[in-house]
């Protein structure tokens, strides 16, 4: 039974309420007494249409190996007055570019919960001495910062807005986002549970609290679709182009965690079949001698890879237009002692 109009209408008003709250003075007080969060929305850096990553064997330098990342990419964050302190050598080794080493094939899933959900337990799972990089793409507009986070809405972006310090990162001089590429944030602190509600988590402990790193990326608005497919074939070629970019700006940065989603399903009205097609070409796209998985040419070994898709029918529809077997975790009745099955890309023909 829908909810009638003004019950809605106040629901909004109320998570309007406490997303201006959280953003307006809490966010700004977290900041103020997290030297690492502030850091982390002061670096943002705009990115536009990404160059193929390319591994690079590992060289001697002074102070880390983050030259190697200074191209259309963009430089990563100065932390030279943390220089000789533990955090920086954490700060090191999170940030360090990714070598020429063998890494393992990548793994893929696919959960029915939160992006923020997956990225807690990418980030707390880790055995390494140094906190994991996890990164997560924020399926944004490419108007308004935040998209309608301070007016109540509650899709991805809201949510990620309302409960971490991103929002003070999108800055208006960064808008209209671009067609390919968009901004990239280090050190975003989740603040607040991601459970009771859109916006209405509540504060997590500081033990709980954990560090991310956010792409900010738009898909098409609204494209002309017939019989659940882009009528324009420019749109898909563009979508992957979209795709290819978010990987590249993440894969640059060191990142071996990711959390991505059925982007511009939904509201926008992209076709979860061609979004779920477009990822698997992106990313699983089989063959080599070497195996392994590569997008187009591209490889993506040794990445940990979780689709967070809340929605059950939307995340079963995703798994089944990806292909390779995926299992969608985290419905009810799916085997417990299945959740953490994956599906890895062999490389084989």
């Amino acid at each position: 039974m829908p909810i009638p109009r003004r019950i809605a209408r106040a629901k909004r008003d109320a998570r309007a309420k406490t997303a201006k709250t959280f953003i307006n003075k809490t966010v700004p007080a977290v900041l103020k007494s997290s030297a690492r969060a502030r850091r982390g929305v002061e670096s943002v850096q705009l990115v536009i249409d990404p160059p193929r990553f390319k591994e690079e064997p590992p060289k001697k330098q002074a102070h880390g190996t983050r030259k190697a990342l200074h191209s259309a990419q963009g430089p990563l964050p100065d932390h030279a007055e943390l220089q000789g302190s533990l955090e920086e050598e954490e700060e090191e080794e999170r940030h360090a570019p990714l070598t020429s080493k063998v890494l393992p094939p990548m793994s893929i899933r696919i959960h029915a919960c939160d992006t923020l959900e997956a990225a807690s337990r990418m980030y707390f799972s880790s055995t390494s001495r140094a906190p994991p990089r996890v990164a997560v793409l924020n399926m944004a507009s490419p108007l308004r910062p935040g998209g309608g986070v301070l007016t109540g809405a509650t899709s991805q972006e809201e949510s990620l807005c309302g409960r971490t310090t991103l929002y003070a990162s999108l800055r208006e001089e960064f808008y209209r986002l671009p067609d390919v590429g968009g901004l990239y944030t280090p050190d975003v602190l989740v603040l607040k549970s991601w459970h009771d509600g859109p916006m209405g988590g509540l504060l997590l402990a500081k033990s709980e609290r954990f560090f991310i790193d956010v792409a900010t990326c738009a898909m098409l608005r609204m494209p002309d679709v017939e019989g659940g497919k882009y009528a324009d074939p420019r749109d898909e070629e563009l979508v992957v182009r979209k795709m290819r970019a978010v990987m590249r700006m993440v894969r640059g940065r060191g990142v071996m965690k990711l959390v991505l989603g059925a982007w511009g399903c939904g509201a926008y009205g992209n076709p979860v079949g061609e979004i779920a097609r477009a990822w698997a070409r992106v990313l699983c796209v089989r063959g080599g001698r070497n195996g392994g998985c590569r997008g187009e040419g591209e490889r993506w070994d040794g990445l940990e890879v979780v689709f967070a898709i809340k929605d059950c029918r939307t995340a079963l529809a995703f798994a089944r237009e990806f292909g390779g077997g995926l299992t969608v975790h985290g419905i009810a009745d799916d085997d417990e002692d299945e959740e953490e099955i994956s599906s890895e890309c062999d490389g084989e023909a």
